[in-house]
């Protein structure tokens, strides 16, 4: 049985198929003379039952103790209730303190007394930090989404088709000393929007399934980020492409200063939380 099938069959896309298999969790067979993967219903059936408890969120540390006899899989799932019905009691509690805000909640926002409902206001922030932290993360989750990536790939874009006509036959794309040592065809100016497109659709996905085992569900917006900033570096070429093209750039230096510019920017935005 070929990946493909097994996507099919389990509704797993392969880069988290293969992460399982990176970690230990499966081990499929290898046929034929060249070695491929070839999936049995064993692997299918697995696949099922590692997939069902990663709904769980059971840890796949857990998952490979069961799986190698070191952990039973009812010490693992009561292990797993506690930690959900902690979870729970942490939002009873919210909820309980929603409801009693929702009651008695002052009209405007400079007479409400925190203390009232929790006591210490900074101990009680200090330890419930998941919602402070999801807010810092706002741009960051901007960042890796698919909106920010069309964006970069249309700025990408458009600078090359703005460049392409007014650039000479020959353009530079090395530098030693400040001077221009190689050149290339000006239609060269297009690899980078291409580039941005091979991020997004060839290496995503790999990069998804090699962070989701030590960040979970944040490895999405984690290689969303990888990709992205990726193609901000290419934004960055095709900028300061554009910008000789027009005589305004004449060493790798200004390139440099729109990379550390850019990076700059996205620093700030990142710690400002934008």
């Amino acid at each position: 049985m070929t990946i493909k099938e097994v996507e099919q069959r389990t509704g797993l896309p392969r880069s988290v198929v293969r992460f399982y298999e990176k970690e230990g969790l499966i081990a499929p067979r290898r046929g034929g003379e060249n070695g491929y993967r070839d999936y049995q219903e064993e692997d299918v059936a697995l696949l099922t039952r590692i997939a069902f408890l990663r709904s769980l969120d059971v840890p796949i540390e857990a998952i490979a103790r069961v799986l190698g006899g070191q952990a039973s899989l009812a010490d693992v799932a009561a292990a797993q209730a506690d930690a959900l019905r902690e979870k729970r009691r942490a939002a009873d509690r919210a909820a309980a303190i929603c409801a009693q805000l929702a009651e008695d909640a002052p009209q405007r926002m400079e007479e409400l007394d925190v203390s009232r409902y929790v006591g210490t206001p900074e101990a009680y922030c200090r330890g419930r930090p998941g919602a402070l932290l999801r807010d810092c993360a706002a741009f960051a989750r901007w960042f890796a989404s698919a909106r920010a990536f069309y964006l970069l790939l249309a700025l990408a874009a458009l600078l090359a088709l703005w460049a392409y006509p007014r650039l000479p036959q020959e353009m530079p794309v090395q530098w030693s000393g400040g001077e221009v040592s190689g050149t290339a065809p000006r239609a060269a100016v297009f690899v980078c929007p291409l580039l941005c497109l091979a991020l997004r659709f060839g290496l995503r996905g790999p990069i998804e399934g090699r962070l989701f085992g030590a960040l979970g569900a944040y490895s999405h917006e984690i290689a969303g980020c990888i990709v992205n900033a990726g193609c901000l570096l290419a934004l960055a070429l095709v900028g300061f492409t554009a910008l000789y093209a027009v005589g305004l750039a004449h060493s790798v230096t200004a390139l440099i200063a729109a990379v550390a510019a850019l990076l700059v920017l996205l620093g700030v935005a990142l710690v400002r939380g934008w």
